[in-house]
């Protein structure tokens, strides 16, 4: 490819301009984290400014461009006329310039590839049809496959009676990108908020991976997702890793032997749970397989299984840990490994026990029935009974592994304690419509179904936290208590004294629960079955960030730098996603010059501090090539910054390039440096000693046992 850029632009035919051309090819050097897509390719010539961006880079991999263009014969609103033979020319130009090795032609039009899209971009180029209509379809196409921090220029933009323009209004308008820059006819947005993950628009085939297919709401919950995501093409099979057990269960569900499933392509593969034996555990390694697809790990407890849940970590290395509640703090689940974590609490079939009306109050004259599960947590529900009257009675479902028929042998011959053995779904809707409440006693769930369906059935309840706590509100719509008698018996004679109550509580729980459907959580599940390839690291939902480490760990000990920051510049070494850099911005810091080796960390950090305008500019940089960092960026380093951000970087370098980095960074420091790395590190490299030959001293140190990974962080003033 020839290096005369201006001359081969100015020499090949299209609709950009030699200086548009530079502006796509900066903005391809700086893709990162995704592929850059252009929409609209007619002869190849913006491709071509793409392709030397790509290689200006010069990352391994380099990143992909697509040109999206069908070629067929299409009259543009400017009078141009375009068509099959701008294949012909589009191909020519690939072999004339070598772009052919960067850049892949996909024949077909926008809206034909977008649905099954499947992995980030970085760069979007969009320059097809500009007619209002069709310009807005391209890019409701890819908006939700740009990354965070990701970019959209749309070609034609300036012209405000054009599509483009009043499209590129709208979306400024509507927050979610922001203007970033421009040239000629061409205005560039990057998109500074994330928005819902997409959908994937393929047929996705799920593998769900347990020890035997039986009655728990771990595997239960699956065969409703399989109802939930057929009609939409997509499908679910169990594969048992365990023994034949005899307490196996029936179901719709398709279940794969381990020979079938091993030679079959599947797009992601789950495990739900922490009840495995050790050999089923040791099994899971071979799940890692590429042909087994995207691996979801489901947390389905609480933290009383810690142990075991991490133990299936480790055994099986998921892309991605769903927890189906919110017990696990952001910062407990550290030692896990993943490169995302989500919440994605449960759901119930709220059409199945749907109830038209609340009841009579009670439902039989001189009784009160209560509803609840034999096998979750029942000796507390059981103890109440002696602190009720006889007119009230306990009816338990499930399969009865606390031996109650026989600890309580006397309450069951009284009818008092009624005993009803296991239920299927079918049998369930009866349950619930012939009990006056129902009480949820467990002490340990991630989510309590029990509790969900009776809520959905019009069924006042009696419920703990534990399960509940994403939809169960006291006074509100239930009655929550601690897992004691005496609380739950106060709760069922409350509700047994007052039927204006039982009513508000059940038709407001009608209502709560109504959010949980199968649908909405099965579409949020698919939603997470992205090829995502990045690794996420502080966990900041509203940012698009899914990873384990708390947001606030980033900025302890900074307080102090923090109070010089007004009017001061900065450059942060190891930015990550910038969280650090946006602190001093909103501070007051005249500018942040950042640089971090992952690409999808420097986009996360030019999305959050997109409104500092210039006063923040971050780019991808291999710190442990010294030399080739300040080539690199000749043109954007100061010969001095009043301080320098040095955090969590030191141990990362190569042991080769940290003396010389490190010099190289203390050279940069007018007044401050900020250095968090592990003291011992810093003591054997002789960090501490080159900082006080320079003319620091140290004003302030920060180190907590829990955060050993980060390392300590120390505070220097130059004086």
């Amino acid at each position: 490819m020839t290096d005369d850029f201006d001359a081969l632009m100015n020499g090949l035919r299209g609709g950009i301009t030699a200086a548009e051309g530079a502006l796509l090819r900066a903005l391809a050097a700086e893709a990162a984290g995704g592929s850059i897509v252009e929409v609209g390719s007619y002869r190849g010539k913006s491709a071509v400014a793409l392709a030397f961006g790509v290689r200006d880079a010069r990352r391994e991999p380099p990143t992909r461009i697509y040109c999206i263009k069908p070629h067929q014969p299409f009259e543009g609103v400017y009078g141009g006329q375009f068509g099959p033979d701008d294949r012909d020319a589009f191909y020519r130009t690939m072999h004339e310039t070598g772009a052919f090795r960067e850049v892949a032609l996909v024949n077909l039009p926008s809206e034909a590839v977008a649905p099954a899209w499947n992995e980030p971009v970085a760069l979007a180029f969009i320059d097809g049809d500009h007619r209002y209509e069709g310009v807005r379809r391209d890019f409701e196409s890819w908006d939700p496959h740009v990354l965070l921090g990701g970019v959209i220029a749309f070609d034609d933009a300036t012209d405000a009676a054009g599509g483009p323009a009043r499209l590129v209004a709208e979306i400024e308008a509507e927050g979610r990108y922001r203007r970033i820059g421009g040239v000629g006819k061409i205005v560039v947005l990057r998109k500074v908020r994330p928005d819902a993950a997409p959908i994937p628009a393929q047929r996705l085939r799920i593998l769900v991976a347990c020890e035997s297919i039986v009655r728990n709401g771990g595997l239960l919950r699956f065969d409703r997702v399989a109802r939930a995501i057929a009609p939409w093409g997509h499908s679910l099979a169990f594969v048992a890793l365990g023994e034949t057990r005899a307490d196996e269960r029936a179901t719709d569900v398709p279940v794969v032997s381990w020979d079938d499933a091993a030679q079959a392509t599947w797009d992601a593969v789950m495990v739900p749970g922490a009840g495995f034996s050790d050999a089923t555990i040791a099994r899971f390694a071979t799940l890692r397989a590429p042909n087994f697809g995207v691996r979801v790990q489901h947390v389905l407890n609480d933290r009383t299984l810690r142990e075991r849940f991490k133990r299936v970590n480790d055994a099986f290395a998921p892309d991605v840990v769903v927890f189906n509640n919110r017990d696990w703090p952001i910062g407990t689940f550290t030692d896990f490994q993943a490169k995302r974590f989500h919440v994605l609490e449960g759901a119930v079939d709220v059409e199945r026990f749907r109830a038209r009306a609340y009841r009579t109050h009670p439902l039989r004259s001189g009784e009160w029935i209560v509803g609840g599960q034999a096998a979750k947590n029942p000796a507390p529900l059981v103890a109440a009974l002696a602190s009720l009257p006889d007119s009230v009675k306990l009816r338990l479902y499930g399969p009865d592994k606390a031996a109650l028929a026989t600890a309580h042998a006397d309450l069951v011959a009284s009818g008092r304690l009624q005993l009803v053995g296991p239920k299927d779904e079918g049998e369930l809707r009866a349950f619930y419509a012939e009990v006056d409440c129902v009480v949820s006693s467990e002490a340990h769930a991630g989510w309590a179904n029990l509790a969900a369906e009776a809520m959905a059935s019009g069924v006042p309840i009696v419920c703990t936290r534990h399960g509940t706590a994403a939809f169960a509100r006291d006074g509100e719509n239930a009655l929550v208590v601690e897992p004691e008698a005496d609380a739950i018996a106060r709760a069922i004679e409350r509700l047994r004294g007052d039927a204006a109550l039982c009513r508000d509580l059940a038709e407001r729980a009608r209502d709560a629960i109504g959010a949980f459907s199968w649908e909405r959580y099965s579409r949020s599940l698919l939603s997470l079955l992205a090829r995502d390839e990045t690794s996420h690291y502080v966990h900041a939902p509203e940012l698009g960030l899914y990873g384990k480490w708390p947001l606030e760990e980033r900025l302890e000990g900074l307080a102090p730098l923090l109070e010089h920051a007004p009017g001061a510049s900065f450059i942060d070494f190891g930015c990550a996603e910038g969280f650090v850099a946006r602190e001093f911005l909103q501070g007051g810091a005249a500018l942040v010059h950042g640089f971090e080796l992952d690409a999808f960390r420097v986009a996360c950090a030019r999305a959050i501090c997109a409104e500092f305008g210039e006063r923040a500019i971050f780019r991808t940089a291999n710190l442990s090539d010294p030399a080739g960092f300040r080539a690199a960026n000749a043109d954007l380093l100061r010969e001095r910054y009043d301080g320098v951000l040095y955090l969590g970087i030191h141990h990362h370098l190569d042991a080769s390039a940290r003396a010389e980095m490190l010099h190289d960074a203390i050279s940069l420091a007018t007044r401050w440096f900020a250095l968090r790395t592990a003291h011992a590190l810093a003591e054997a490299d002789g960090v501490f000693a080159a900082l006080e030959a320079a003319g620091f001293v140290r004003i302030a140190a920060a180190a907590s046992p829990e955060a050993a990974h980060r390392g300590e962080l120390t505070l220097w003033e130059r004086r």
